[in-house]
């Protein structure tokens, strides 16, 4: 039943929840919990959004050759109107007749090739395949470009500029059926700095996303697998009349989690414009990664929620946390009253200096935020001196819970302590622990 919490489980200020950062053990408590499905589909999206993300901004470092059309008359001009000042190697090239400006750029070395793979190439260049996928989706100062990597045929045949270190440069000629044509082939390395903050790619033409990021084509489907396995996963099944924690929004929350997650995680990505640029950019990546990791953390807590759950019997509660199962009979719980859940004393502390330093709305935000109560809830006191949790509601006053009326019947068998609030102030919503010092 969903609703707004009892009067008695609400004491403290009404600001939104947050979900707290993780605390050693949680995983391992979730599967002594019965929650060990729960975990594997959070791990599921986890896995698909990150690594998604990890294979679409990972960039190859194979180095490339560039083909792209030599036309004399066209580069002729380029050099004297190509937009700076031109100089007198400019001229004289751009004064030659075009048989000799060909002989003067190749060196007297132009190798003749013919067949079908160069002739495809040859009317990619023209545009006859502009749906080829190895074209590039840029422009050249002059014309279109395609790119290869140095082992695809047809030029890894081309020695002299697949072989050897550094630049290389070389000529073909195409002939056969159609028009001749003369091609320069250009080997091209891809480098750390051809990425800049900001603007990504800095070069005039980027090469097909198939060779600069070789598993962007995988990555739809990882995330996609991810999401799917995280709903087709059975999880933890309930009887009609179980005392437990709105599936729907934990659903919601794991969602949100994963979307802020996958946010803070490409950003540092987006700005250069592949995944080893931003490790080289490692102070801003840092900064956002750990914005991240406060998000992934919210995974293994709806884990854990999904995995609590009260079963109200006539002479006991059934409770189910992540340190196990437990009958608890009536007799033995001395007393309940109202508990709050607040953050770290010195976590407040901390956000008010920060908003006193840098202030600002979105940082005195916060500190309210965090410094108001974020999950009320009722303490249970036991005959042996511990206690037992059970959070009901967020720091709104709205119920979390499904059958919450059934929980509701069965506290009221058990003695009010007169004590006031249990106020707790931690990461994490515990759900057992010592009688707190009054």
């Amino acid at each position: 039943m969903m609703g707004v919490v009892p009067s008695r489980w609400v004491n403290g200020n009404s600001y939104p929840s947050l979900t707290p950062l993780m605390t050693p053990g949680v995983m391992a408590g979730i599967v002594r919990g019965g929650g060990v499905m729960e975990s594997w589909k959070r791990v599921a999206l986890f896995v698909g959004i990150v690594g998604g993300i990890v294979l679409a901004m990972w960039v190859s470092f194979t180095p490339l050759v560039v083909v792209s059309e030599v036309h004399p008359a066209e580069e002729q001009d380029w050099l004297i109107h190509g937009g700076y000042f031109p100089s007198e190697e400019d001229r004289r090239l751009a004064a030659l007749p075009p048989d000799a400006y060909v002989a003067t750029i190749t060196g007297g070395e132009l190798q003749e090739v013919s067949g079908v793979r160069w002739q495809a190439v040859v009317e990619a260049l023209r545009g006859g395949q502009s749906s080829a996928a190895w074209r590039s989706s840029g422009l050249s100062l002059l014309r279109p470009s395609v790119f290869f990597h140095v082992t695809e045929a047809p030029v890894r045949s081309v020695t002299a500029v697949v072989e050897g270190n550094g630049p290389r440069e070389a000529y073909l000629r195409v002939v056969g059926e159609g028009t001749p044509a003369l091609l320069r082939l250009r080997r091209q390395f891809v480098s750390l700095d051809d990425f800049h903050l900001g603007t990504g790619w800095a070069n005039a033409v980027q090469p097909p996303s198939r060779l600069l990021f070789p598993g962007r084509r995988f990555a739809p489907w990882i995330m996609v697998a991810g999401v799917a396995l995280y709903f087709l996963l059975p999880g933890i099944r309930r009887d009609a009349d179980t005392v437990r924690y709105s599936r729907r929004r934990l659903v919601l929350s794991d969602l949100l989690a994963v979307a802020m997650l996958g946010f803070f995680f490409a950003l540092p990505m987006l700005i250069p414009g592949a995944l080893q640029p931003a490790l080289h950019y490692w102070p801003i990546t840092v900064v956002l990664w750990l914005m991240a990791a406060l998000f992934a953390f919210v995974l293994p807590f709806t884990a854990q929620y999904a995995g609590w759950a009260v079963n109200v019997g006539d002479e006991a509660l059934m409770l189910t946390t992540p340190q196990g199962r437990e009958t608890i009979p009536y007799s033995k719980i001395v007393g309940q009253r109202p508990a709050a859940l607040r953050s770290p004393r010195w976590l407040r502390h901390l956000l008010w200096i920060g908003a006193l330093i840098n202030p600002g709305p979105g940082t005195a935000g916060r500190a309210v935020l965090l410094g108001g109560v974020l999950a009320n809830g009722v303490e249970l006191e036991l005959d042996d001196g511990n206690v037992r949790y059970i959070w009901a509601g967020d720091a709104m006053g709205t119920s979390t819970l499904e059958h919450g009326d059934l929980l509701e019947a069965g506290l009221d068998r058990i003695p009010h302590s007169g004590k006031d609030c249990a106020i707790l102030q931690r990461f994490g919503m515990p759900f057992r622990g010592p009688r707190l010092a009054e």
